[in-house]
């Protein structure tokens, strides 16, 4: 899709198009009964769906869990050489004794495996900590949390730049709660981590415009809008796709246990909304779900225009 061919109603119809034939699903590790789901058995359900787009998740496991589940994955991308695929990483932990990112070895190694799997981006959430502790902090302890965090994207993503390898990190928003919920809820939060990134790879010689591709942001509909009531949330959807613009790479909206008015409502304004602001970004379909209520909902979300 050109900008410059057509005029801009036209292509923002076909933006949606493009976004809506490119809906995907995003597996999660935690399911909703409390229990887990492997590598192996996400890769299972993905294969059995004709799906164009599909996040599997690295959380709620061991790196050794990972590997274990490594062969299955590249047989997965060996036979569907065409879906896009994405990774859902672990979560940046702070280690309060010297304020390291105490998993930064499991994430860099997560970050190997994308671009094994020639990925195309890598969900991943701000450094692990309440929004009113990380508030509190001194400004120079809150710098050097931030400066760590960035690091580990920056190095990986230099490494890839300098091998011709193409990948996004994709920062995702936490749960609208408050001070007692995790830091990074409010889209300037993602808005700073991401552009701290970006500079810091234009000041290590990465091309400007690949800096910008190289890192953006993943919305979780369902965090943006924790508690918000109905007549509020299209509004605080937009200022979300509407601040991230072309930064946003992945979009997350929950499944429910059937289809129904409030999921296809939220579906038609997401495709809406990237349209019009963000059209390059994935509309995934993030599962807790079993595998039959998964595909079944799927199933008939397609047929949503």
């Amino acid at each position: 899709m050109n900008p410059n061919e057509g005029t801009p109603e036209q292509y923002i119809v076909q933006s949606r198009e493009k976004i809506r034939e490119m809906f995907g699903v995003a597996i999660s590790t935690l399911q909703k009964d409390g229990g887990t789901m492997s590598l192996s058995d996400q890769v299972e359900v993905a294969s059995t769906m004709e799906i164009p787009a599909i996040q599997f998740d690295f959380r709620n496991r061991t790196i050794e869990e990972i590997q274990e589940g490594l062969e299955a994955l590249l047989q997965y991308r060996s036979a569907h050489p065409d879906v896009v695929i994405s990774i859902h990483g672990d979560t940046p932990k702070i280690d309060e004794t010297d304020i390291s990112i105490q998993n930064h070895d499991r994430l860099l190694e997560e970050l190997k495996i994308v671009q094994e799997l020639i990925g195309e981006s890598y969900t991943v959430h701000p450094p692990s900590v309440q929004s009113k502790l990380f508030e509190s902090l001194s400004p120079e302890v809150r710098a050097t949390v931030i400066d760590r965090y960035a690091a580990i994207f920056c190095g990986a993503i230099t490494a890839a730049y300098a091998q011709g390898k193409k990948f996004s990190v994709a920062i995702e928003n936490m749960s609208a709660q408050g001070e007692e919920g995790a830091w990074g809820q409010k889209v300037e939060d993602i808005l700073f981590l991401i552009q701290k990134i970006e500079k810091e790879l234009i000041a290590q010689g990465v091309d400007p415009i690949a800096a910008h591709e190289y890192v953006g942001a993943t919305l979780d509909v369902n965090h943006a809008l924790y508690e918000v009531n109905v007549p509020d949330y299209q509004t605080i959807l937009e200022t979300w796709f509407k601040g991230l613009g072309d930064y946003l790479k992945v979009i997350h909206l929950y499944t429910p246990s059937a289809l129904n008015t409030k999921f296809s409502e939220k579906y038609r304004l997401c495709l809406d909304l990237a349209a019009q602001y963000s059209p390059h970004a994935r509309l995934l379909m993030e599962s807790k779900q079993d595998t039959s209520v998964t595909t079944e909902v799927y199933a008939a979300a397609r047929q949503i225009e």
